[in-house]
This record gives structure tokens, C-alpha cells and sequence, in this order.
């Protein structure tokens, strides 16, 4: 696909010249402790460390929307006049991602009966906690439009892809796994969830946008008349809070030795990707826990297994 809409040539052309290369790097480390008679029970502690650093191929992005809103508020009207300064909101960018998570879970299981049935407590605790940061490197309009997108140069300039962001997650958990019958089984659990996150101050990445829009050498004369001199606005620190208890059910029934019914409810709660959701906000956005809201999902499973 051509960048002006034309069609493509299918001859083989030479390959992508980017500056900066993209890449993935992944690096992960695990270390698991497990005593089967630890006080009657059998302990398992994990403990876990990633980090994933990436660099992505270089993309156009726009802010017409955005730059129409502030010319139409100050004045500008004429559809066709706003066609032609529009044009000039359009960029490439380049992003980096790094994305560092650790985490803790130490989990027990217990043999019991109860009225007469088998029963397998597990219950435990865990922790994980998450930080990530992500930046946009301008790269120069007229070498990628150029090229047809092959050809990619930085242009010195750095955007905000969203705060800086640290989410913790606390958990703990019970369950039991009980043999009503020697076909049928039968579970249930509790988990109490809870998400927190900070976020630092940042620039979103329009506002950076808008201000390097505005101040266009092509467009600056235009804006002045309009009275329009866009300075780039912050969204101040802010974190979240929330909590959720869990439950979670579940049956099965041997009905032949190769066939298995069952039914099963669980329910989950984590955080929205903080970082994406907060990228293309204006400034003055508040975030906080009312603004910045987790996912809820309630997962129904029936099934016959042969």
C-alpha cells in the first residue's frame, strides 16, 4: 500500500532504511521454592522478574482533529481554507517501550475432609508490580513521505507515549476442590483484589503536537491573525485505588471414563493499559480513581470433554 493512495507497482523494491532499527528484547528471571511438608501442608513460593524493552516501526500520526477544534474556537470557519492549514498537522513518529514487572506469590495446600469428603485447600497470597514508560521520537515528514515510508530519519524532537506509570497489585486467595462423589467433583474460591497506580506529570502527546502544529513557519502568520499562540499544557501527577472480591465456581461429572461434563464461573479485575488510555488526553485531565476506572470480566465456561 502506497502512503499517497496510488497503485502499488508489485516490483520488488529494496527494504526499509531506518535510522534507528527496530527491536524486541526480553529478559526474564524465575526462582520457585517448594516443601511438600511444611507444616502438614505443601508450600510453593515464585518469585519473578521481566523486562521488555521494544522499539517499533516508524508511523504517521495526526492532530487535524484536534488543530480544527482550536481554529474553529478562534474563529476560522471556512471548511476549505481549514483543508489546506490541516495538512500540516501530520507526523511521524517512532516509539521505545520499556515495560518491568516483579512479582511474588506464595500459595499452600492443605488435604482435609469435610462432612466425610475429600477436600484440597489452596490459599495464599501474592504481589506483582509494574513499571513502564514510553517515548516518541520525531522523525523527519519529507525524507519518510519521500521514500513511500522506507526511509526514516530522526528529527531531534521527543513526545510523551503517556506518563510514566507503576501499578501494584495486591491479591489473596482460598479455595477448595471437594470429591462430592467418586465422578463428581465440585470447586469454589475468594479472592480479594486490589490495584493501585501512580502516574508522574506529563505532557501529553497532542498538546506537544498542537504547540509544534501552531508554531509552523507555514502556518505561524495565519495563527498569529487568529490570536491563536498554543502553549503545550501538563496533566499533573495522579494515582488510583481500587478494590474487588472474587468468586469463582465450578463442577464437572465423569460420565463414562472417556466422557466429562462441566460448568464452570470465574471472575477476574485488572487494570485498563494506564499508559495507552492516558496517551491522547488534553491538559488538565485528572487522574484519579473516578477518571481512570480498572476492567471487571465475568468468564462463563460449559463444556463436554471427550
Amino acid at each position: 500500500m502506497l502512503l499517497d493512495g496510488d497503485t502499488p507497482s508489485l516490483q520488488a523494491i529494496d527494504g526499509a532504511n531506518i535510522e534507528n532499527q527496530p527491536y524486541t528484547t526480553k529478559t526474564s528471571l524465575n526462582l520457585n521454592y517448594d516443601n511438600d511438608d511444611f507444616l502438614g501442608s505443601n508450600l510453593s513460593v515464585t518469585g519473578y522478574y521481566r523486562d521488555e524493552q521494544g522499539r517499533f516501526y516508524p508511523s504517521g500520526k495526526t492532530a487535524a482533529p484536534q488543530a480544527a477544534e482550536e481554529w474553529v474556537a478562534n474563529g476560522l470557519t471556512d471548511s476549505d481554507t481549514l483543508g489546506k492549514l490541516l495538512g500540516a498537522a501530520t507526523f511521524v513518529t517512532q516509539s521505545e517501550a520499556d515495560i518491568e514487572v516483579m512479582g511474588l506469590r506464595a500459595a499452600m495446600q492443605t488435604d482435609s475432609e469435610i462432612a466425610g469428603k475429600d477436600t484440597l485447600f489452596s490459599y495464599g497470597v501474592d504481589f506483582e508490580r509494574e513499571n513502564s514508560e514510553q517515548t516518541y521520537y520525531g522523525q523527519d515528514l519529507n525524507t519518510f513521505i519521500a521514500s513511500n515510508g522506507l526511509n526514516a530519519e530522526t528529527n531531534g524532537l521527543t513526545y510523551n507515549g503517556g506518563p510514566a506509570t507503576t501499578i501494584d497489585k495486591w491479591g489473596a486467595f482460598v479455595n477448595a476442590d471437594v470429591d462430592l462423589t467418586d465422578k463428581w467433583h465440585t470447586s469454589a474460591g475468594v479472592r480479594y483484589q486490589r490495584l493501585e497506580s501512580e502516574t508522574d506529570a506529563f505532557t501529553p502527546i497532542y498538546e506537544q503536537l498542537l504547540e509544534e502544529y501552531f508554531n509552523n513557519p507555514a502556518i505561524s502568520d495565519i495563527s498569529d491573525a487568529y490570536g491563536i499562540d498554543y502553549q503545550a499544557g501538563m496533566v499533573e501527577e495522579g494515582s488510583t485505588d481500587h478494590d474487588k472480591v472474587l468468586f469463582n465456581l465450578g463442577t464437572s461429572y465423569q460420565l463414562t471414563p472417556n466422557d466429562q461434563v462441566f460448568a464452570n464461573f470465574s471472575q477476574g479485575f485488572t487494570t485498563a493499559d494506564i499508559q495507552r488510555a492516558l496517551r491522547d488526553v488534553r491538559a488538565g485531565f485528572v487522574v484519579n480513581s473516578d477518571n481512570v476506572q480498572p476492567i471487571s470480566i465475568n468468564n462463563y465456561e460449559f463444556g463436554w470433554q471427550v
